[in-house]
């Protein structure tokens, strides 16, 4: 066992051990590292060897392409469809919940990896991470980077017409079946699966 100290960006110290394959009574640890924390069995949370909640990020393990349950790999991002309705805001909400977010799709391949993957699901209209609430016709997404205005995201002249539509009363971001899961705005208080 050899372990490493190092400082975090709080200036919290962390204990890092490697374990080698004889090491604490195991016959494979894989030459894997522990970092103090442990899961409660009886309230399933995550925490520090001191007692403290690790705060858990999006989950996703960088570079290995897996997702934690109950996420999956959609291109390069850990997804979760909530087939329950919500508003947009309970949504986010939800999101949360589970350690994530509304998704955010501004990069193209992504979009239509994501729009493949809800039609192959066979759902409806979900919400996703977007809005022009704080702005009226300023649509961003929920990381406060500003949304690309034009296709192939936005629809423009199919069945949902030319979207964003509405202003002032549509705004909050929906991928709509009806319209080849394309972005249209909607009103947040209606009810809506969530991804």
């Amino acid at each position: 066992m050899s372990p490493y100290h190092s400082p975090w960006g709080d200036r919290a110290a962390a204990t890092l051990t490697k374990f080698r394959g004889s090491e604490a009574n195991s016959t494979d640890f894989n030459n894997g590292y522990w970092l103090g924390a442990t899961n409660g069995t009886l309230t399933n949370v995550w925490q520090w060897s001191d007692g403290a909640a690790v705060q858990m990020g999006a989950p996703y393990v960088l570079g290995r392409g897996l997702c934690q349950n109950p996420f999956v790999l959609v291109g390069t991002q850990c997804v979760h469809l909530i087939t329950t309705n919500y508003t947009w805001h309970d949504a986010r909400n939800q999101c949360g919940l589970v350690g994530g977010g509304l998704i955010v799709v501004d990069d193209c391949d992504q979009y239509h990896k994501v729009a493949l993957y809800l039609a192959e699901q066979d759902y409806p209209t979900f919400w996703i991470g977007g809005s022009d609430e704080a702005v009226e016709g300023q649509w961003r997404w929920v990381d406060g980077s500003p949304m690309t205005m034009r296709l192939p995201y936005w629809a423009t002249t199919d069945v949902l017409g030319k979207e964003p539509d509405n202003p002032g009363e549509q705004n909050c971001l929906e991928l709509n079946c009806a319209g080849m899961y394309r972005f249209s705005s909607a009103w947040c208080s209606h009810v809506r699966r969530v991804i």
